[in-house]
Formats: C-alpha cells, structure tokens, sequence
C-alpha cells in the first residue's frame, strides 16, 4: 500500500510463486492525483523485491489501456498474448504481459 498520512493512495496486488517460480501482478491502483510521481514504479518493485523465488511476474492488462501497457512496457514487460475477457458483462480485449525476473 501506499500512503499519504493516513490517506491511502495506492496499492498493488500480487499473486503468491508457485512451484514453477511464477507470481502475477493481479492490479496497481493509484489515485489520479498520485501518477506520475513514481509511487507505481515503488509499489511494483517492491513487490518484485517481495517475491522469494519468483523467476517471472505475468500481468494482463485491457488491450486499450495505453497508458498501463506504456507503464509495464517501460518496465520490461513484454507481450505474449492477447485474448477476449468476459468482464462483469463485457467483452474486452486483454493484453498478458511477462517480465523475466533474476533467480534469487
């Protein structure tokens, strides 16, 4: 989590590594007020830090989500599949993402 004071202002949601060393960055939400600041790239980084084991981080993100795909392409995520994603009643276009981790 990140806060403000005692004002959340953002968090991020990992997965646990299974057996094969992979985990999955389910969400990185951030007030808007809170972009741009570099609490994102803090939060995911952190949480890499926290994932003993892990060999790589799979995160899937809406195909016209720019701004998330420049976030996690800038970070080196690379695309390696796309596919349709019932959501709440809607068909999306998701993009999955994978950033090769160092073994630790």
């Amino acid at each position: 989590m990140a806060t403000v004071g005692e004002s959340l202002i953002g968090f991020a949601n990992f997965s646990h590594v299974n057996e094969e060393g992979q985990a999955e960055l389910f969400a990185i939400y951030l007030l808007p007020t809170a972009q741009h600041k570099g609490i994102g790239s803090a939060l995911l980084e952190n949480g890499i830090q926290r994932l003993q084991g892990a060999t790589s981080l799979t995160v899937c993100v809406e195909k016209d989500n720019r701004i998330g795909r420049q976030f996690y392409s800038a970070k080196g995520f690379q695309q390696v599949d796309e596919f349709d994603e019932l959501f709440e009643g809607h068909m999306l276009k998701t993009i999955r993402l994978i950033l090769p981790l160092a073994k630790k």
